[in-house]
Parts: structure tokens; sequence; C-alpha cells
């Protein structure tokens, strides 16, 4: 893997010790960039993350140790804002604030870069389809562009692409392949895939129910389940086959700006505004474990703009405002 040349600023905290018996200390603390984490991935053995900040700049880190191995500047440096890795974990995407919206892929063992993506507009989100072969970016254009990324393929637009109604923040395909999720703020869009990422999708329902906006998406491992972070404080679950709301989670206290299932299904993870992390229990619909960055936070405010639950559903991540990623060990029920 590429060696990265890092500044000093990099420092990396280590600790076992537990705050309480329900809100464990980070494992890991990382000073992994001067500002805002905005971007954050676990790959798909669990084994690096990567993160990206305003500066443009993605770093890949061990993710056991919490070392530097590799870096990833987009061109021009500025705005990473979204990053996720192929199902083989063989290929990052990254894009963000820099103009004209270009999405960068990259052989993450070498840091080549492989392809550079023309959004045309600021891209805030993306996600690869489970069998890796489409790439969802979307952003300030209300559009969803699906790119065929196929090994050996020089990257190409899917038809026409998906029309929401205003920024998408964030989009995600169901581990089936059959459905797929965009939150524009203001609504939950649902399409019908064919399962082979099927670039004529059929658009299926927009989910309601909620007054404010809606900033995040993921889908249950079983693909029945999608969840959603909104500015209201809530996390919601649905169920696809109906559109229905299941049920809606309380605890935040601010703004829910990341949302995540864990490998088994069993729990959903949420991230935001209150600088906390909360582990749910799907099938109760209550708050299991709060992850914080430490006891207590003195002389600041904590915001996590970012997270990523590991496949393994042994370790959780978040990036905050400050620049810091931090990891905690997943308790066991």
């Amino acid at each position: 893997m590429r060696t990265c040349h890092l500044p000093a600023l990099l420092t990396l905290f280590v600790s076992s010790a537990v705050t309480s018996a329900d809100e464990p200390r980070p494992r890991l603390t990382i000073e992994a960039h001067s500002r805002g984490v905005d971007a954050l991935a676990i790959s798909p053995d669990g084994k690096a993350l990567v993160s990206g900040t305003l500066d443009g700049v993605f770093r890949l880190w061990d993710a056991a140790t919490g070392k530097p191995t590799a870096t990833f500047k987009m061109t021009p440096e500025y705005g990473a804002a979204a990053a996720a890795f192929s199902p083989d974990g063989k290929t990052l995407a990254g894009g963000g604030f820099n103009k004209p919206g270009r999405v960068f892929l990259w052989d993450v063992a070498s840091g080549k870069e492989l392809a550079v993506l023309e959004h045309k507009e600021v891209v805030l989100c993306l996600a690869f389809s489970p069998d890796g072969k489409t790439l969802a970016t979307g952003g300030y254009n209300p559009r969803i562009t699906l790119w065929d990324v196929a090994a050996g393929k020089k990257p190409e637009p899917r038809g026409r692409g998906l029309s929401c109604w205003t920024v998408i923040a964030a989009v995600a395909f169901s581990p089936d392949g059959q459905h797929f999720a965009a939150a524009d703020g203001e609504r939950l869009h649902l399409w019908d895939m064919s399962g082979k990422s099927n670039p004529e999708a059929s658009y299926r329902i927009a989910l309601r129910g909620f007054e404010k906006e809606v900033y995040a998406v993921a889908f249950s491992p079983d693909s029945k389940t999608p969840a959603s972070g909104h500015a209201d404080q809530t996390v919601r679950l649905w169920d696809v086959a109906t559109g229905k709301s299941l049920a809606v989670l309380r605890g935040h206290t601010d703004q829910v700006l990341k949302v995540a299932f864990g490998p088994e299904g069993k729990a959903v993870a949420s991230a935001g505004r209150d600088g906390t992390v909360r582990l749910w229990d799907v099938a109760a619909g209550k708050e299991r474990t709060v992850f914080r960055a430490t006891a207590k936070e003195p002389d600041r405010r904590v915001i996590f703009h970012s997270m990523a639950y590991g496949t393994d559903g042994k370790t959780v991540a978040a990036g905050d405002e400050s620049g810091r990623v931090r990891l905690w060990d997943v308790p066991v029920k």
C-alpha cells in the first residue's frame, strides 16, 4: 500500500477505559485532519478506514492501530464531502465541493487514480451498488447520476439518472439490489430496481410523515427496512414494501446527520449534531448504547458530521468538526 507523507498534526490516542457500563469510551482517537471530517467509510473487510475533509484530501488508516497508510487527493484540492469503498474493497470513490463536481475513483492498493467522473455539481453523497458495477452520485443538482463503473470500462452515465425535488443529501442501494433510496431534504424517495442496477429504475413512492428535513438513509441487511435520520432529532424505520413507518426512535438532542445498520440488522447506529453516536435495538425500538467523545468534553461542543459502522459489527467510527476520528468497540449484547 502506498505510503503517505502526513503532517505532524496527526496524533493517535488509545484508550480502553469506560466511563460507565452504558457509555464506552473511544478505543482510538485519531487527529486526522486540521478541518472537519465530512466523509468517512470503513472498508468491507473492516481493516481500513478512510476519512475526508474540506481540504480535498482523503486519508486511509489502519482500523486496528489508527496508523496512516495512504493519501488520496482531489484536484482542485477542495471540499471532500463523501467517500465509499466498492464492495470488493479495491476501489475508493470520493467527491465533494470541488468544481465542476468531480468524483474520483482510486485503486486502494496502489493509490493510482482510475477515473474522474463529471457529476457537474457539488457532490454530497455517493454509493456503490451491491454488485459494484454502478456508482450513484448526488448533491446540489436534484438529479442522481448512475455511473457504469464495471471493471475494464470507461465510466459512463447509465440512462438519464433519477430525479428528486431538491438538494440530495444521501443515497443508498438495498443489499439485494432491488431498491434504491435518496434523501433530498424534504422527502425520502424509493425506486424499484431490477436487481442488476437497472438504469431505468421505476420510481415508487415518497415516504413522508415527518415535518423537518431528512439528511440520511441506509438499508437493513435484509433490504426490508430503510432507516432515515432527520432534523427533528429522530431516526425513523420504514417498511420498504408498503412505505409505512415502523418506528420513530427518539433520544438525540439535535439533528441526526448519519445512519447505518449493523451487519445482522439487529442494530442501527445514528450520529449527529449532539455529539453522540447512538446504537438502537431495531426489534425493540429502544436505545441500546450511547457513544460519546469522552465522559466530559470540556471547552467545546462536539458535532459528528460523519459516521460508519463496520461490516463485522464490532466497530463504530465517527468524524467530528475539529478533524478527529473516533472508533468505539460495540458492546456485545
